[in-house]
């Protein structure tokens, strides 16, 4: 799908209740797969100025009690997914725990 935020950097995916956004670098595109419930996010390449990106997960159901989403590899630094950028697009995996 289309990121169509004017800053690339916010993206909500309905079925799942999840809010994808950016605190540096941009979305390029998202693609969700319904039937394994994952979100494969394409990240635009590094720049001289963001080589990497910050990306968080929000989750919307307020009936649950702990996230079960995370993003595969990644580690996190103040609630948010560190992403080193390559030179071309870079791929994160988002899944359920």
């Amino acid at each position: 799908m289309s990121v169509l935020d004017s800053a690339r950097r916010r993206v909500f995916i309905a079925p799942l209740g999840l809010y994808l956004t950016l605190d540096s670098g941009q979305f390029a595109s998202v693609d969700y797969d319904a039937s394994r419930k994952t979100v494969a996010i394409h990240l635009t390449a590094a720049t001289v100025h963001v080589p990497a990106a910050r990306l968080r997960i929000a989750e919307t159901d307020q009936r649950k009690s702990t996230a079960i989403f995370e993003a595969s590899g990644r580690k996190l630094d103040d609630g948010a997914y560190l992403v080193p950028l390559d030179a071309h697009e870079t791929v994160v995996t988002v899944h359920a725990r």
